[in-house]
């Protein structure tokens, strides 16, 4: 898989985790609450969370492994500002490749994600062997919806008390189930 690989977008890049960057994204996106609502995980409580996250999931120690498909994750950065502000994570399962992401609250609302994930999700288009792209959301989760729909992504149904949310409680939430599969891409494509 294409852990060392880096994206660029006009207003982002896209790579593996690189020195410091725990501690701006502990600030910035994994220890804000508000960007944990539909996360699985509470919020990191220090920056040791998110650097044990990071060792978990980018940490260039781990390129070997994610080179074998193990799963991995971008690090999100503005390119002004050079600074980590999210996640792209990748999930792979053979033919399948499962995603999840996440950005600074004070980036919301500007496109960023759709930047981000656009980038990461065509570059997972053009892979060998990848059939499926596919995730879920919370089917409160409005926003992330929308950033799929954007991408193309077709919501292929509800997957009821789906997931566990520490936000919400103990009890199991409803998921929208979203895919891209090879089929919708070619018949998405302009003539």
């Amino acid at each position: 898989m294409p852990f060392s690989s880096i994206l660029e977008t006009p207003r982002l890049t896209l790579g593996p985790a690189r020195p410091g960057d725990a501690d701006q994204l502990f600030i910035n996106y994994c220890g804000d609450p508000a960007c944990g609502t539909f996360l699985q995980r509470k919020p990191h409580a220090r920056a040791a969370q998110t650097a044990a996250m990071l060792e978990k999931w980018s940490n260039a120690a781990n390129a070997q492994q994610a080179a074998s498909g193990a799963p991995f994750a971008w690090v999100i950065r503005e390119r002004v500002a050079d600074e980590a502000v999210g996640v792209f994570v990748v999930i792979p399962d053979a033919h399948k490749v499962e995603i999840h992401y996440g950005i600074a609250k004070r980036l919301w609302g500007r496109g960023l994600l759709t930047e981000a994930a656009d980038a990461a999700v065509s570059f997972l288009r053009g892979m060998a062997g990848v059939e499926r792209i596919w995730t879920v959301c919370d089917v409160d989760n409005d926003a992330s919806r929308r950033v799929l729909e954007k991408l193309g992504f077709q919501r292929e149904g509800l997957l009821r008390k789906w997931l566990k949310l520490p936000a919400y409680g103990n009890a199991a939430r409803d998921c929208w189930v979203f895919s891209s599969v090879a089929t919708d891409e070619a018949a998405s494509k302009p003539c």
